[in-house]
């Protein structure tokens, strides 16, 4: 589980952050309908894109607002 102060010390600009949100989906299966994230995502062996609905776990859903608030 992350906060803002973990984000904002690593340095992370408005296009890394938006990526470190969505792998979180990726990792899930999730199918983008952003043609540059499916583009980006596509490139890594572990990703399947199989749903177009994840379900996320609490600490997930956490990490996606606090980088969410962040962008």
């Amino acid at each position: 589980k992350y906060d803002d102060k973990d984000f904002r010390r690593m340095g992370a600009d408005r296009k890394t952050l938006r990526i470190w949100r969505n792998a979180i989906y990726a990792r899930h299966g999730y199918i983008f309908k952003s043609s540059d994230l499916c583009r980006h995502f596509s490139k890594f062996d572990w990703y399947k894109p199989l749903y177009h609905t994840v379900t996320l776990t609490d600490i997930e859903t956490h990490n996606v607002m606090v980088i969410k608030s962040l962008e």
